[in-house]
């Protein structure tokens, strides 16, 4: 009876505590990154690059999510849909991978039912077109059971976020971070 007692109190404590882990994210800039006096211009929609036709609404809540943090710091350029200007560096977001999982198997553990995606931003210099920088950032929710109900509809928007304010820091310094 105690064991069974105990079994039930540890398989419901795992289905309460939800993990996510971050697989590290990776900035990489060029060795002499223009990043003084610049704005970034989110023209462009975020691409799908996964091949998991990721529907349009979730492409479009990271571009928002990464555009509200930009703007929150005022580096968003003003006039997004046209050429960029001089002191504008062009940002190509995409998602390379995506996965929604299920609560039920984030219950089980090991990997099971596992959430996951992945964006990508390249930062492009608005005069040459060629990369300055590049950011690729991952978030996986793989255990938590049913305390994850509906993770898949917000971790992608929560994984932009920390990938603009990588964008962020690297234009105005670690000190702008919230």
């Amino acid at each position: 009876m105690k064991i069974r007692q105990t079994l039930v109190a540890l398989l419901s404590l795992l289905s309460l505590a939800a993990t996510a882990r971050d697989d590290g994210m990776i900035v990489w800039t060029e060795k002499n990154f223009p990043s003084a006096g610049m704005k970034v211009s989110l023209a462009a929609a975020v691409s799908d690059e996964s091949g998991t036709q990721i529907p349009e609404q979730r492409l479009q809540e990271i571009h928002r999510a990464v555009e509200d943090t930009l703007a929150a710091h005022q580096l968003l350029a003003q006039q997004p849909g046209q050429i960029p200007a001089h002191g504008v560096l062009e940002a190509k977001i995409s998602v390379t991978s995506f996965r929604t999982g299920d609560a039920l198997g984030r219950w089980i553990g090991f990997g099971a039912g596992a959430a996951k995606c992945t964006l990508r931003a390249r930062l492009l210099d608005s005069e040459t077109s060629e990369a300055v920088a590049e950011i690729i950032d991952t978030k996986v929710v793989d255990t938590g059971g049913f305390y994850t109900l509906g993770v898949d509809s917000k971790f992608h928007r929560e994984l932009a976020t920390e990938m603009a304010d990588a964008m962020v820091k690297l234009l105005v310094g670690e000190e702008a971070k919230k």
